[in-house]
């Protein structure tokens, strides 16, 4: 799986000089729609796919554990670069990481479990990932 394969979910994107406004026009919407609306806000710049997996699934899922909320009212702002602002649903953004992974929905669920009570990926027994076999 890829950046590019995230990126493809995005249902807005814009310019990321115009942060602030697209963010809120996205949080209102997602308001109206849903009642209530998270926004959790990435920085790429220059990170691979791979940081998204093993440091901001574990952490947005221990944060969205921590305000009591689920995937539904949550979005990513992602700052793909300098110049690029896309958003992606929460759930779309771990379903990608989930076939990235190559889970089935019943195993990501249990490492979607430990990474919200750890908001670590090593406690998540990634495959290859420090919290392998037991370490």
């Amino acid at each position: 799986m890829s950046l590019e394969k995230l990126i493809a979910r995005a249902f807005k994107q814009g310019p990321a000089y115009q942060a602030n406004q697209l963010i809120d026009e996205v949080r209102r919407a997602t308001r109206r729609e849903k009642g209530d609306a998270i926004n959790y806000e990435v920085m790429m710049m220059g990170r691979t796919f791979d940081h998204l997996q093993r440091e901001v699934a574990p952490l947005m899922a221990l944060y969205l554990r921590s305000k009591r909320r689920g995937l539904e009212i949550a979005f990513v702002s992602l700052f793909v670069n300098t110049d690029t602002l896309v958003f992606i649903r929460a759930a779309d953004f771990f379903d990608v990481i989930r076939e990235s992974l190559g889970l089935d929905e019943e195993a990501f669920r249990e490492v979607m479990d430990r990474w919200a009570r750890t908001g670590r990926s090593s406690a998540g027994g990634l495959p290859g990932g420090p919290g392998e076999g037991g370490g």
